[in-house]
Order: structure tokens, then sequence, then C-alpha cells
């Protein structure tokens, strides 16, 4: 979902404070930044407050390394809304530590910094799960060679209406997992569809393909995947489980 991410309301230096992220999907975040890449925070460092940005905003600096280098080039530090000790979320703050890393896709600022925040495309990669960091490097891999398939349309966020809670496992879960098990994990697809006049899909093309049993994984994105966007037009749905 995007990475691409706009802060709504940011409101430090009063008592009412709120933050509303709008992301996009992760195919599409990777297409309009100019760096993705697997990160390690190395340092933080640097607690100031920053009024060129917006009265009272409060930063501070992360040295990073570049475990894998996706797209773009490698630098050496970000900005990030906050403070070294801890991140208020109503400002939009994030905390990042020595040691954790995420996958960050991103784009440098007027001032030439790559400035973070909660919004941010930057997901923690818990416990250096090599999977996930496999997965990530199979999905950019894919849409690099096959970008020419994409420059027409845009990859959209949408709402899975099968989504629910399993209440003695206490986690989510969803009718494609239930019905396609533990195959579909870490598997992902890319689909064309149409959407009409109530948001629903009505046509759809399959251009990757999840590999199980399609004709049933279309059925059921037709059932669930509901797409918010201008209707009686075509987009791209990236569905990665």
């Amino acid at each position: 979902m995007k990475i691409k991410f706009l802060l709504i309301l940011i409101f430090l230096s009063v008592k009412f404070s709120a933050c509303k992220c709008q992301r996009d999907v992760i195919a599409q975040d990777y297409f309009d930044s100019d760096v993705a890449g697997i990160i390690t925070i190395e340092s933080t460092y640097g607690n100031e407050e920053r009024n060129d940005i917006m009265s009272g905003v409060r930063i501070y600096r992360a040295k990073i390394s570049f475990d894998k280098l996706y797209k773009g080039n490698k630098f050496e530090e970000l900005v990030i809304l906050g403070s070294t000790t801890n991140a208020r979320s109503g400002g939009c703050e994030k905390l990042v530590k020595a040691g954790e890393k995420y996958l960050l896709l991103t784009n440098k600022n007027q001032n030439g910094e790559y400035v973070m925040s909660l919004c941010s495309s930057m997901y923690k990669i818990y416990d250096n799960n090599l999977n996930e960091v496999n997965k990530y490097s199979k999905q950019f891999h894919y849409l690099k060679k096959n970008k020419n398939l994409f420059k027409d349309l845009k990859f959209v966020d949408y709402e899975d209406k099968s989504e629910g809670w399993n209440n003695i496992e206490k986690n989510t879960t969803n009718e494609f997992e239930s019905v396609f098990g533990k195959q579909i994990k870490n598997k992902f697809g890319v689909y064309k569809v149409k959407i009409d006049s109530e948001n629903n899909i009505v046509e759809i093309q399959s251009i990757k393909k999840i590999g199980i049993n399609e004709r049933k994984m279309l059925t059921l994105i037709k059932k669930n995947i509901r797409i918010e966007e201008n209707p009686n037009s075509e987009y791209l749905l990236f569905l990665d489980f």
C-alpha cells in the first residue's frame, strides 16, 4: 500500500494533533521512488527542531547502510520526524533504532535530503527475516523486468472484503488464505481490472498469475476486492500474500 505518502495533518505545536497517511501499493511505490532497497540502521543522533518544514517539527538523523539495492543510488543518511528516544504518532513521527532493518522506498526532497516519517515507505523487517527479503527481491526483479507492461496504468490500493478475525488463533484471516492454505504464502500476482460505476470489478485479466488455481483466484478477486477509485476505469492490482 502506498508507500508514497501524504502528511495530511500535522499539528505538533497545539493541543490537538492528528496524523493521516495515504498509501499506494508497493508496486506503485517502486516505480515512483528514486531509491529502493533493504537498509540497516547503523546509528541515530542529532535531535533538533526544524521550522523550515513546519513550526515545531522534531527531527533526528539516522546513519544507514544498504544490504540490498533494488533501484537508484546508495546514500548514508536519513532525516526522520521525531526524536531518538520517542515518537508522537499524532505528529507522524517515527522511531528507529540501531540494528534494525527496513525495506525503504524513497525520494530526495528539494533540499537534497531523504526525509522519512510514520507515513513513509519504510517497512521493518523483523528478526532479519530472509524469507521476507527474498520476497521483496523477487517482486522488484519482476517489476523491473516487466516495467513496460505497466507504464500506461496505475497500481491502486484496494479493500479486501474477505478479511476477518480468527478469535481462536487471535489473528487476521481472509478467504484467499482459507481457500488456498499455506501454498499461497509469499506468492504475488498482477492483474488488470476494470471497475463499474459502483467500484465493483467487472473485468479482470491476469498479467502475472499467482500460480495455484487461477480460475478460482479470479473468482475470489471479483468477489472480494473493491477499488475506491474513479469508476468505469481500468487499473492494476498487485496482490501480495
